[in-house]
């Protein structure tokens, strides 16, 4: 049975701990990240979210983390 795109996601956060649009177009073949963040955050858990920066072009990119981070990433900020 093929899972869809919230569960993949999901199952990957929770074995990952975290993911970035490239690993979710690459790996999960999701197109729109943050539209299905936005779906499993209205099935109930808060996604804590992190703006990075590649060290080698210095672009910036949005990192999603596993909610057992939340505490860990707010220590951070």
């Amino acid at each position: 049975m093929q899972q869809n795109q919230v569960s993949r996601l999901w199952n990957h956060l929770r074995d990952v701990g975290s993911i970035s649009v490239r690993e979710a177009m690459l790996d999960l073949h999701i197109n729109s990240l943050s539209r299905r963040i936005c779906d499993l955050q209205l099935r109930g858990p808060r996604i804590p979210r992190v703006m990075k920066e590649n060290p080698a072009t210095g672009e910036r990119y949005m990192r999603y983390y596993h909610p057992r981070f939340a505490n860990e990433l707010s220590e951070l900020t």
